[in-house]
């Protein structure tokens, strides 16, 4: 699916007003693929490409790819949203599923994640939840690839 600007922010509920939450959400984004200390190649493909599926504009990119994760602590750039929230929700399954695609989760990735859940208000039951359907969603990639092909 494809999604212009407007789109993504009518998905995720907000205005145009809060490119600083989107800018935010990227940002959380990168700090939790980064968590083991580097962001690998397959990483950052999946990071750009679900940024230009989004139409992210050419300055918010530039802005992800100026952030250095490593400076900053979690509770600072995560975007203020709905405790326990779909758009919460969203940013963690987004997030863990740009952090499998390098073919693994590490453990730092994944200990970011869950203090994303922690910090956004999402209990260990959703975040369980969310975690059993991007791994249904990869296991059913993985089947329709070995299926049908391409």
């Amino acid at each position: 699916m494809i999604y212009d600007i407007h789109s993504l922010m009518k998905r995720y509920d907000i205005t145009p007003e809060d490119e600083p939450l989107v800018l935010d959400y990227l940002k959380a984004l990168k700090w939790i693929i980064g968590a083991d200390g580097e962001i690998a190649e397959a990483e950052w493909d999946a990071l750009m490409k679900w940024m230009q599926r989004m139409h992210v504009s050419e300055t918010l990119v530039k802005a992800v790819l100026d952030f250095d994760f490593r400076t900053v602590k979690l509770e600072a750039i995560l975007p203020e949203l709905k405790p326990g929230g779909f758009q919460a929700r969203r940013l963690l399954r987004d997030a863990m599923e740009i952090a499998r695609a390098d073919g693994y989760y590490a453990r730092e990735e994944h200990a970011a994640v869950q203090k994303a859940a922690a910090l956004l208000g999402v209990d260990k039951d959703t975040l369980h939840a969310v975690e059993s359907l991007v791994e249904m969603e990869e296991a059913i990639a993985k089947m329709k690839v070995a299926l049908l092909g391409r």
